[in-house]
């Protein structure tokens, strides 16, 4: 079966920091735990809903893909976000 496509999306706010939108569904409280394993030292992370979406911004030198991708990881979910 081929991969399913990214529910991810990004755009770059406030200093550069890269923010990642997805479904509001996908946000739920698992991930937002693993997001907070996921942190590096040093760093915080945001999110907000926007009507059917949701966005996550890891504030830098952190990196918002990476946090969110070793959120995924640790919660055993496939999907990828944005490099």
């Amino acid at each position: 079966m081929p991969p399913r496509p990214s529910p991810y999306a990004e755009r770059f706010d406030f200093n550069d920091a890269q923010r990642i939108y997805m479904p509001r569904r996908e946000l739920d409280g698992a991930l937002r735990e693993a997001v907070k394993q996921a942190l590096p030292p040093g760093t915080v992370f945001c999110f907000n809903f926007e009507e059917d979406q949701a966005w996550l911004q890891v504030s830098k030198p952190g990196k918002t893909n990476e946090v969110l991708s070793s959120a995924l990881r640790i919660l055993g979910r496939e999907e990828t976000p944005p490099e």
